[in-house]
């Protein structure tokens, strides 16, 4: 799970227009950093969901690294500069005797552990 830091700041001081051209931003950066053929989508406000198909921990941990870097290279500009844009994202593998729903719920309690952290980073669920 991928969720933008501070995007309330984003749209409450640059308005929604801003906002919207962040969340097609991080939406980009998503599709470049997954592997071919992955699934990434918008879960909600901004939250992304991104199903890594036979990847392993090893595999997860690299492409939220690269997601990481990418998301930090957004530039939105606006009159006062420029809007840059962090994510927070957590990784969970789902166990074969668990359903989806309790992977997602799993990755979800790893996305707010690495809020927070502190934001700008990933955190791995425990299995």
């Amino acid at each position: 799970m991928v969720d933008a830091d501070h995007f309330k700041t984003i749209n409450d001081t640059h308005g929604h227009e801003v906002g919207d051209q962040a969340l097609v931003a991080l939406a980009s950066a998503l599709r470049e950093s997954v592997r071919d053929g992955d699934f990434c989508a918008r879960w909600g406000g901004e939250e992304f969901l991104a199903l890594l198909l036979e990847a392993g921990l090893q595999a997860a941990a690299t492409v939220a690294e690269r997601t990481l870097r990418v998301s930090r290279a957004i530039a939105l500009p606006v009159p006062e500069g420029t809007v840059t844009l962090t994510v927070s994202i957590g990784v969970a593998q789902n166990q074969g005797d668990e359903t989806y729903a309790d992977t997602f719920r799993r990755a979800d309690a790893a996305l707010y552990e690495a809020k927070r952290l502190g934001r700008d980073r990933f955190a791995l669920a425990m299995a």
